[in-house]
């Protein structure tokens, strides 16, 4: 699947807390870390340490780091190009944290870093399912989206992230998997679903503005009792 181009917003950090959505989870492991371009779910297990002096020689290439906070239910954050405005302070051993980096990079200290998030979707009934999500947060990703693969898992799928609500379309040219794909609003609820047929250019839009969207085979929501309502959070890999 991918977005035509006056679809493809560039996302901004702000958009992982405007909903509240992303709350990472994972063990601490001694390695060091191999950070992809883009957003790195890391478990930190060095020092307690200012954030800078903590990510090292790694600090030139990350641009931004976000803590869950969770006796407050809210977000800390530091960024690269303003950290005298950074409310996360200190890396703490144990903790979870997302890393944004703008290029692959080495952070030299224990810690693993979580390739895949949980999409936890919670219904009407109460049931929680879980698709294991590749994120597409840049133009690029957004643009590629599913496109070319002969396969997708079972339980596995593909969010969409923009930095702000938008009524863009999606088609499925030179996507050779059948795929439903679910609009999100801001709030994390589903607007919409909707069914799409391989090697098409059909525009699907929900008719509404959408800040995520979520892209699993063809048929998914309707065997997991997914429904326009339900609601849906990222809990980390």
């Amino acid at each position: 699947m991918n977005l035509p181009a006056a679809g493809v917003l560039g996302v901004l950090a702000s958009l992982l807390v405007g909903a509240g959505l992303l709350a990472p989870q994972a063990e601490a492991q001694s390695a060091d870390v191999t950070l992809r371009a883009g957003w790195n779910n890391v478990v930190y297990a060095g020092e307690r340490l200012p954030v800078e002096e903590a990510l090292g020689a790694a600090a030139e290439a990350v641009d931004a780091v976000w803590h869950w906070e969770a006796a407050s239910q809210g977000w800390e954050s530091w960024f690269r190009a303003a950290p005298s405005l950074a409310t996360l302070e200190e890396l703490e051993p144990g903790e979870a944290y997302w890393l944004r980096a703008d290029r692959e990079v080495t952070w030299a200290q224990p810690a693993r870093a979580e390739a895949e998030a949980l999409l936890a979707v919670e219904t009407a009934s109460g049931a929680v399912r879980i698709v294991r999500v590749e994120l597409a947060d840049t133009a690029g990703e957004r643009a590629r989206g599913l496109m070319f693969r002969e396969s997708l898992g079972a339980d596995a799928g593909m969010l969409f992230l923009f930095a702000a609500d938008t009524r863009g379309g999606f088609w499925m040219e030179n996507t050779l998997v059948p795929l439903s794909i679910a609009f999100i609003d801001r709030d994390g609820v589903i607007i919409d679903i909707q069914d799409m047929e391989p090697l098409t250019r059909e525009l699907h839009s929900p008719g509404a503005a959408y800040r995520w969207a979520l892209e699993v085979n063809q048929g998914w929501f309707v065997d997991n009792g997914v429904e326009v309502g339900d609601r849906v959070r990222l809990t980390g890999a």
